[in-house]
């Protein structure tokens, strides 16, 4: 999953493994839930900071 021109870096991020480039923060996959059997799911979490000055856009792929 994307975050496009978040204002800084997650504060916190759970079920996900999080990185910061540029204006974008990204979250993949752990390596506990990398493979799912079909109709499986899984989720993540986060905890952002700072202030925003609109929502960002967000993309997910799935892989």
């Amino acid at each position: 999953m994307i975050f496009h021109e978040v204002c800084c870096p997650f504060a916190q991020t759970w079920n996900g493994v999080e990185s910061h480039c540029g204006p974008n923060e990204t979250v993949t996959n752990a390596g506990y839930n990398d493979s799912l059997s079909p109709g499986g799911s899984t989720y993540f979490g986060f905890q952002g900071t700072g202030s925003a000055n609109r929502p960002p856009t967000l993309t997910c792929t799935a892989g």
